[in-house]
């Protein structure tokens, strides 16, 4: 028991030091190794505001292996990340447990998520930007990176060229 605790205590201080690292905060819920999380970057272009969420690989795995089969429409897990992120509801810990329960139900029924596979495979490490503009639209888009998490400054250069490729190519979402 003292083990299993301590362990959880240093990999906690390790995500704490590889999150501040690249200008990130941990979040409540955050724990593990950032290596044993895939990674989505919740961005709310109205509010301007960002957030890292961390959801433990081997759960997302499995939960998307049986999620394939599409028994939760897409269009309803996108609405649930899109109120949850916008919502102050996102900021408790039953609030992000429910948003990491939708990420993972939503995202492997993207097109966005068959890119990304047909780029890497199964047992890379994902991140994905889900965008959140105006009216509602939910815009997932994977980034290929070698790290545990995408530093703020390069994440905020894939979100300008990201947002200025949308507004040429779908100016209605703006």
């Amino acid at each position: 028991m003292i083990e299993k605790h301590g362990r959880e205590w240093m990999d906690h201080e390790i995500s704490l030091a590889q999150m501040s690292a690249n200008e990130w905060r941990l979040g409540m819920d955050d724990a593990g190794s950032p290596v044993d999380q895939h990674w989505f970057y919740l961005v709310d272009t109205l509010g301007s505001s960002i957030q890292a969420m961390g959801v433990n690989r081997a759960i997302f795995d499995k939960l998307g292996q049986m999620n394939s089969g599409a028994w939760i429409a897409p269009e309803e897990c996108a609405s649930e990340i899109v109120s949850r992120v916008l919502g102050v509801e996102s900021q408790t810990k039953e609030g992000q447990r429910l948003l990491a329960a939708a990420i993972t139900a939503y995202i492997p029924q993207t097109q966005a998520y068959l890119v990304w596979l047909a780029h890497t495979g199964e047992k890379d490490q994902m991140h994905f930007i889900l965008m959140i503009y105006p009216g509602g639209v939910l815009r997932p888009q994977p980034i290929l990176y070698p790290g545990a998490i995408i530093p703020v400054p390069e994440l905020m250069a894939n979100l300008e060229a990201i947002m200025s490729a949308d507004k040429a190519k779908y100016p209605e979402w703006f």
